[in-house]
């Protein structure tokens, strides 16, 4: 129910809600910090903290740590799915809209895979709630920062996202409320939404072709 965009820029945006992802015992590449804070992040990093975060320049900003399998991408990929997961609890609770996630790692792809895990775990099917206007989450929009390259993965990952939402709501429909007619009107504004040819057979297209 709902979506949540991930989009791509090629360039940090300022005054908007940062996550960072880094490794190792790295500090989040950030100008101008004051001595407090840069003692802070010595702090969280010491005590191997894979979370924090804090306020600067009236901007949010949250360090995220993830690191590389030794040997398989696929895991990679997953640890860094689980780290967005970890922090769509937190901007929600802080009420933020927008975030970009600035990718300081080694690792080309933790961004998107970060991003994919955050969106996902954004999902909600609150609608039946009487009071589901209070009960949407925040995050609307995940801009992944990155080389134009990975522009159309990231338009991908996009698209993947908001499939798995129309699916989700599919699922999670009452079956009073969610026919097969309206799952033919679902699959012809789906088409029509995402640029898809589909063709619903009714009642009586059915019977002729003897289904």
């Amino acid at each position: 129910m709902g979506s949540t965009s991930i989009i791509h820029a090629s360039k940090a945006l300022a005054k908007v809600a940062t996550i960072h992802l880094v490794s190792g015992d790295a500090k989040p590449s950030i100008n101008n910090l004051s001595k407090d804070l840069v003692s802070f992040i010595d702090t969280q990093i010491k005590a191997k903290n894979g979370q924090y975060y804090f306020q600067h320049d009236a901007t949010l900003h949250i360090v995220v740590k993830v690191e590389a399998h030794k040997s398989n991408s696929n895991y990679t990929n997953e640890t860094c799915r689980k780290a967005g997961h970890g922090v769509c609890g937190l901007i929600n609770k802080m009420k933020v809209a927008k975030v970009q996630v600035l990718n300081e790692t080694t690792l080309t792809q933790a961004g998107l895979y970060f991003a994919e895990g955050l969106a996902l775990s954004n999902y909600q099917f609150i609608k039946y709630y009487k009071d589901a206007s209070k009960k949407y989450n925040s995050l609307s929009t995940i801009t992944v920062v990155a080389d134009a390259k990975l522009k159309k993965d990231i338009d991908q990952m996009n698209i993947v996202c908001a499939s798995l939402y129309t699916v989700r709501d599919m699922v999670n429909e009452p079956v009073a409320s969610f026919n097969s007619v309206d799952l033919g009107k679902l699959v012809q504004s789906s088409a029509k939404k995402y640029g898809f040819k589909a063709e619903v057979w009714d009642k009586k297209k059915i019977q002729a072709k003897k289904f």
